[in-house]
């Protein structure tokens, strides 16, 4: 005669169910903390790269105004060589994941 009443059954189901949701808690902040310990190697290496290519960058520019007769390359100019074009893909790019992950420099 362990016939439970009503109200201890839904008591039962909602403790059962309160013990399910805190697994999965427990669980995304698992989830969050590794994603998170595998970001940050990933945004490091992405804001040097940026970093770089803007060094990379300014020398060409230095180097071309020297070679040039100190006058400015355009944006013509730039994307007519090899190199800019793909240091300027990079530091875009950069920007954009460095402002999706909200991680900016003054």
């Amino acid at each position: 005669m362990d016939q439970e009443s009503p109200g201890s059954k839904k008591y039962n189901i909602l403790k059962s169910l309160l013990k399910q949701q805190q697994k999965n808690t427990i669980m995304v902040n698992k989830d969050k903390e590794s994603y998170h310990e595998h970001l940050t190697p990933i945004q490091v290496k992405v804001l040097a790269t940026k970093s770089n290519c803007e060094k990379e960058l300014k020398s060409w520019e230095l180097d071309y105004i020297k070679t040039h007769n100190l006058i400015s390359p355009t944006h013509d100019i730039m994307i007519s060589d090899k190199i800019p074009p793909v240091l300027l893909n990079k530091i875009k790019y950069a920007r954009g994941l460095l402002k999706e992950w909200k991680i900016s420099f003054l």
